[in-house]
């Protein structure tokens, strides 16, 4: 371990850190996996998932049954309710789409933390508490409720306007920012005709909103919907609404897993999180060994896949998912690689069966190959794809075992065109003169506040930032983000390596949350951000080192409120920060709960703050409303 001091070079403080994460996060998140595959793959818990999938279907069939839209209407009303009502998440969307470190921010799975108790025991504890959480079953969720950046909600199919009079409505589709009263319709609107109602301005939208609050069970009545039903004589249109109930109904079928039993391969599964862990390594501190040594644990992951031993049950097993890096988006599209993984027992010929079926789930094919190297055989393909990754992923992931596929690689993992996560030209330290310095890091200081975004920017004096490679220029930079407001998130240095790979994800407890939202708290104040209920406080030697993530946040989606900690609330005389009122303290991003909002989305992390001291940071000048009563 090194001793830090203002010649230690900046990345040996990144190396300290994740030196932490291996001493505090990683041994704990393996005990975690390790537990989980085994209550995934407990017998008790395959019944219960084919027991879901038996209730789901039973429940889908009033809705193929109905024979107007008013039944449909109903039945979709009580479907959706049966769905709210499930309060599981998938296992598989778990470990698989929400990342490895989604299983230690979720308070419901620390159960797995307990070494006193049995597996059967585990399984359990683990049904008990996932019926008690408000959560949807995934990954029926994206398919029923997705989240967007303007705060839309879009549910089921798209909506079909053609030419007036006929009109395809889907099951439940509405964007939430429209209003149309539940109460009875004017009498001049009740005189005119059915054909010249549809030719208004936002009629499809409207009828949409309307269907959708009664679905979403938001108080409109039996006797409502069908007032508004006739009045717009929309049951003239039940074949469109059949035809597109029915589309609705082969899509939700179609992720539901086939009848029969899946695994997960423990195994595999660990590798991979130690592939992942050197990943970290690599990609942040970029040194050519720490390089070669995540090549050399993707070769391990990749054969440790491809060998591994079908269950005895004759069970299926799911392939693991593994992501390297991405490329950036242009025009939300990416040209992506993906590689299966196969069988090592399955023939050549087999192998370009299967090519020809993985390729079908992708629209955009630019090339495909089978790639044979000794015992590993590999399908290759090369698509651009604009669809989520993870959700496209869940949806055939029962397929691909099927095929025998024993593991995807999603990106890049190779030594070629490996992007850096830092950008040390933009490395920073800044104090009140200027004066500080410290090896690698630019001196900077300023003493008026900086406008970005319409919201004050002050010099985060006494801090280092720790720039991160966003992939261009500073004038690009300006550009793209020079009107988004700064704001600073609090997070356990072992934490903000895994945000560096996906974003902040947004949390389902919290002040100021909306009812069945999640969201990423911010904050204008750098010192607010500081505090050790969010900046976890480590000791490295004879220094105290603290970590705040640096970001850029879209202004639109901005709620502001005041601080929630002691010393800076509304009721306390003093600032906690002189730069900031107490009540714009805490800024509210408002996000799907446990899922990660990045850039594209509205949040930009570009910097690690570091803050460095030989000093307890609660003995600071500036820290001393942390000790209020």
């Amino acid at each position: 371990m090194v001793q830090l001091n203002d010649t230690t070079a900046s990345s040996d403080i990144l190396e300290e850190m994740l030196k932490q994460g291996d001493m505090e996060f990683f041994p704990q998140l393996r005990k975690r996996i390790d537990r989980f595959v085994d209550v995934f793959n407990h017998h008790i818990t395959q019944q219960k998932l084919n027991e879901y999938k038996r209730n789901l279907l039973d429940q889908l069939r009033p809705l193929q049954q109905a024979t107007t839209v008013f039944t449909s209407m109903q039945a979709l009303r009580r479907f959706f309710s049966y769905i709210n009502g499930l309060g599981i998440n998938s296992l598989i969307t778990t470990l698989h789409e929400s990342g490895f470190e989604s299983l230690m921010s979720d308070d419901t799975l620390n159960f797995l933390d307990n070494d006193d108790l049995t597996i059967d025991q585990r399984v359990t504890e683990f049904f008990n508490r996932q019926d008690r959480r408000s959560t949807i079953f995934e990954p029926l969720k994206e398919k029923l409720v997705g989240i967007q950046a303007a705060n839309k909600y879009t549910l089921g199919l798209a909506n079909y306007a053609g030419e007036a009079g006929d009109f395809v409505l889907s099951p439940v589709a509405f964007i939430n920012s429209l209003f149309f009263p539940n109460t009875n319709v004017g009498e001049n609107m009740r005189r005119r005709s059915r054909l010249l109602c549809r030719g208004e301005p936002n009629w499809f939208t409207k009828v949409a909103d309307y269907l959708t609050y009664y679905v979403m069970e938001t108080g409109t009545s039996d006797s409502e919907l069908q007032e508004f039903l006739d009045y717009h004589g929309l049951e003239d249109d039940f074949v469109h609404f059949q035809f597109c109930i029915n589309k609705w109904l082969e899509q939700i079928r179609e992720m539901l897993p086939p009848d029969q039993t899946f695994m997960l391969g423990k195994k595999v599964i660990l590798t991979e999180l130690e592939r992942v862990r050197k990943f970290l390594y690599a990609v942040i501190l970029n040194k050519p060994e720490l390089l070669q040594e995540h090549t050399e644990a993707v070769t391990q992951t990749v054969h440790d896949a491809a060998t591994q031993a079908n269950p005895s049950n004759g069970a299926s097993l799911l392939p693991c998912i593994a992501y390297g890096q991405l490329p950036l988006p242009t025009d939300g599209k990416r040209i992506l690689c993906f590689d299966f993984v196969l069988d090592s027992s399955v023939s050549h010929r087999t192998a370009e069966n299967i090519l020809s079926d993985i390729s079908r789930n992708f629209q955009a094919v630019r090339s495909r190959e089978v790639r044979i190297n000794g015992d590993i055989k590999t399908v290759r393909l090369e698509v651009e794809i604009s669809e989520n990754i993870p959700h496209l992923i869940a949806k055939i992931i029962s397929k691909l075992a099927n095929l025998n596929v024993r593991s995807v690689l999603i990106g890049n993992f190779g030594l070629n065109g490996f992007r850096h996560a830092m950008n040390p030209a933009f490395n920073r330290i800044y104090s009140r003169d200027g004066r500080e310095t410290a090896v690698g890091f630019m001196a900077t200081s300023f003493v008026q506040s900086l406008d970005r975004g319409g919201e004050p920017y002050y010099c985060p004096n006494g801090w280092r930032r720790y720039a991160i490679d966003v992939g261009m220029t500073g004038a690009q930079f300006e550009k793209q983000y020079g009107s988004w407001p700064v704001a600073y998130h609090g997070t356990a240095g072992t934490l903000a390596m895994t945000i560096l790979l996906n974003g902040l994800r947004a949390s389902g407890q919290g002040c100021f949350l909306r009812s069945n939202h999640g969201g990423v708290y911010l904050s204008p104040s750098i010192e607010y951000s500081g505090h050790p209920r969010y900046a976890k406080i480590i000791q490295i030697k004879s220094k105290y080192v603290q970590m705040v993530l640096q970001v850029r946040v879209y202004p639109k989606l901005i709620e502001k409120h005041p601080g929630t900690l002691t010393g800076a609330r509304l009721r306390d005389k003093q600032k906690a920060d002189p730069n900031f009122s107490n009540d714009v303290l805490e800024w509210v991003v408002h996000w799907k709960p446990g899922q990660y909002i990045d850039a594209l989305n509205g949040i930009l992390v570009y910097g690690l703050m570091f803050r460095v001291t030989d000093e307890h940071p609660k003995n600071l000048p500036q820290n001393q409303w942390w000790k209020v009563h």
